[in-house]
């Protein structure tokens, strides 16, 4: 399985979006329902004065915040027999609120529930009730009924934050498959609405699929997060998964680290070496110089016990490029076939020369032939988005059809949104 950094977001706990905001809904809401009943109980024939007058003093005990005494006062109301059935709702009403208020969200749950189920309950206050039921089982991580609950008030009316709540609860239990499905689609639909997904959300979904090794539906979502939320660390992830699924040989090598340098991805000395010496057996001198030249002004290189070899290889690179930069325009010349064209173009574009890198590669894809033809798109691409012709650049990258190297332009669209 792909290795994250340190700082990875595969396998930490993912934030739980409820907390702080649910609990002033419930308190709003709760005092609403503590202040009518009481009263109503003082008014209402069908509450007698020994269930109100307990409410009474659970109402004055809650307004001074005394939650354990008022809900005292509550259970001395229950405990008065022969009570009526609204007696009942209300007491539960008061269970409700003040066993939230002291975090005893087991107990506010199974109120809220007795609330949702008793005749006294109005039509009209039967879904928002369900939703605080929901929210309450959530809460005393009851996740299989405040799943339950939430998909009762969805099945009739559309809610994000309770699709939320599955998508955790489903986490929470371990499950996933449905914590990723659930996310997925709030991702899919903030997306499709011109909005953008929550990172949390994201961060489950990322997460779901990083547990189950789906190692590409993980890709896919880190793709969203580096998109809406770029940072180092993402980054890091996404790169590191993609090398993870790319063929292993020197050509990829070369493209993920062309990415990485591209990107800000943490590139060590060896990485920069490395590079540099592929390159150079590539024929790129110019490229191999100027990733070395990257390292030493990052300071990475030239600073370590490596430093000798360092500027050795430096220096070397800078002789062949010396050589090959003078040889180019007689290269192109002797260029005969696309395979060649595109050589040449690989060596105008590692000096800069991105008009002629252009020209000799769409020359090349349009006499068609290439071994790779997909790369060597790529790579038309990288030389458009260096020239500033970023939508041209876009274009390229979004036509390449090998999924090896769809998952590099992938990248490198994102890099072209950044650049933007």
């Amino acid at each position: 399985m792909t290795q994250f950094s340190r700082k990875s977001i595969a396998g930490k706990p993912v934030h739980r979006v409820f907390g702080a905001a649910l609990m002033f809904r419930i308190a709003f809401a709760g005092l609403a329902a503590v202040l009518v009943p009481v009263a109503a109980a003082q008014a209402d024939p069908s509450v007698g004065p020994d269930v109100g007058k307990h409410l009474k003093n659970a109402q004055d005990l809650a307004d001074g915040k005394k939650f354990p005494a008022a809900l005292a006062e509550v259970r001395k109301a229950d405990a008065v027999s022969g009570k009526s059935s609204y007696e009942v709702f209300v007491i539960a009403q008061f269970e409700t609120f003040l066993n939230a208020q002291t975090g005893n969200y087991a107990a506010a749950a199974d109120a809220a529930e007795r609330v949702l189920k008793s005749p006294e309950l109005p039509d009209a206050q039967k879904a928002k009730q369900t939703k605080t039921v929901a929210e309450l089982y959530y809460q005393a991580k009851a996740y299989p009924k405040a799943i339950s609950y939430a998909q009762a008030y969805l099945a009739k009316t559309p809610d994000d934050e309770l699709s939320v709540l599955i998508t955790q609860a489903y986490y929470q239990q371990d499950d996933y498959a449905n914590a990723a499905l659930w996310g997925r689609k709030l991702a899919d639909q903030a997306i499709k609405t011109g909005g953008k997904p929550s990172e949390q959300i994201l961060q489950i979904v990322f997460s779901s699929a990083y547990k189950q090794k789906d190692v590409e539906s993980s890709r896919k979502t880190l793709l969203d997060l580096v998109h809406y939320y770029p940072s180092a660390n993402y980054w890091n992830d996404l790169v590191n998964i993609t090398q993870s699924s790319l063929p292993r040989s020197d050509a990829y090598e070369i493209e993920i680290n062309r990415v990485k340098l591209r990107a800000g991805v943490s590139f060590p000395a060896d990485d920069y070496v490395d590079q540099a010496q592929l390159l150079i057996q590539k024929g790129l001198p110019g490229e191999a110089k100027a990733v070395l030249q990257q390292g030493f002004d990052a300071k990475v290189l030239g600073t370590g016990a490596g430093k000798s070899r360092e500027t050795r290889l430096q220096a070397l690179a800078g002789t062949q490029a010396a050589q090959d930069q003078k040889s180019l325009a007689k290269s192109e010349t002797q260029a005969k076939s696309p395979e060649e064209w595109v050589a040449v173009a690989e060596g105008y574009a590692s000096y800069g020369q991105y008009a002629k890198a252009i020209a000799l590669t769409e020359k090349a894809l349009a006499a068609g032939g290439l071994k790779n033809p997909d790369l060597v798109r790529l790579h038309l691409g990288q030389y458009k988005l260096a020239d500033g012709k970023g939508a041209d650049a876009r274009a390229d990258f979004a036509a390449v059809k090998d999924p090896a190297v769809a998952r590099l332009a992938a990248l490198w669209l994102l890099i072209g949104d950044s650049k933007s």
